[in-house]
């Protein structure tokens, strides 16, 4: 093989090389260019029932929120009730409202699952089993038991 030809298949290759990369980058911009020719946004005019969709949507989310809100609050105020530090969950559940009252329901709704989360519990007391105590009775399996008749073989 002489030398001109191994620098034209170097040459190829490295224009496939490129082509390949070409293609791997920028084809979805031809393929998104192409779709928006085939297939047009469609022009209407702002319909009122949109906003209305809009609007009852997000009363539904405030709605959503403000119980959840609730319940979390309440569960802050029973744990304070209980003598346990929970001073940094009021500021953080204040923080909540304020990002639903911007409109950030998903983010007010994290903050709400971090707070629950780090609700201060009371200690359990434990005491170790006695050797010759029985254990506790199995609790009973819900439905009706299924018997299997035996195949003879």
């Amino acid at each position: 093989m002489t030398m001109r030809k191994m620098l034209w298949i170097g040459a190829g290759l490295l224009g496939a090389a490129a082509a390949a990369w070409v293609f791997d980058n920028y084809s979805g911009y031809v393929a998104g260019y192409v779709y928006k020719r085939r297939y047009p946004d469609i022009r209407t005019p702002p319909s009122p029932l949109g906003k209305s969709l809009e609007l009852d949507n997000r009363q539904r989310r405030i709605d959503a929120f403000n119980a959840e809100s609730r319940r979390i609050a309440l569960l802050v105020e029973q744990a304070a009730q209980k003598g346990l530090d929970v001073g940094g969950l009021r500021e953080r559940l204040a923080r909540a409202v304020r990002l639903a009252e911007d409109g950030r329901f998903r983010d007010a709704g994290i903050m709400l699952n971090i707070i629950e989360i780090r609700l201060p519990r009371q200690r359990e007391s434990v005491r170790p089993v006695d050797e010759d105590e029985p254990p506790p009775p199995e609790p009973p399996i819900e439905g009706k038991a299924v018997r299997r008749s035996r195949r003879a073989k």
